[in-house]
């Protein structure tokens, strides 16, 4: 685990990262709030706790799209995370609780709309300077 993760967090992003010290993944710790906060975990095992994972991915031309979602049982999804370098993926990390999926769903459906928005400014984009 990173020497500087939160001891308790409900999830995370993650992102590639670069900055003077080289390469690695940036983390962005959270915690739920208001209706969220205070979930009982599900689907948890001896082994880990169930999380749900999305990935988004740019094209080669730097349109992001949320290309995979599932849920997976982790020791540590920030190791998880960590061996994701150099696939330049995107993700969101969440402990799966009876309230995280609503959450979830909430997300997914705000990304895909982030990323369908960004994908029509550089369509129009394109069209202006053509």
């Amino acid at each position: 685990m990173l020497e500087n993760t939160p001891n308790d967090y409900d999830g995370f992003y993650f992102f590639p990262h670069d900055d003077e010290t080289g390469s690695g993944v940036r983390y962005d710790f959270f915690k739920f709030k208001d209706e969220y906060a205070g979930g009982v975990k599900q689907d948890a095992t001896e082994v880990g706790d169930m999380y749900h994972i999305a990935f988004i991915e740019s094209d080669d031309n730097g349109i992001p799209a949320v290309k995979e979602t599932f849920d997976a049982i982790f020791v540590d999804p920030v190791v998880y995370a960590e061996n994701l370098f150099g696939t330049n993926l995107i993700g969101c990390v969440v402990r799966k609780t009876d309230k995280s999926q609503k959450w979830f769903e909430d997300h997914l459906t705000s990304l895909r709309e982030k990323c369908k928005l960004y994908k029509m400014k550089d369509q129009i984009e394109s069209i202006a300077r053509n």
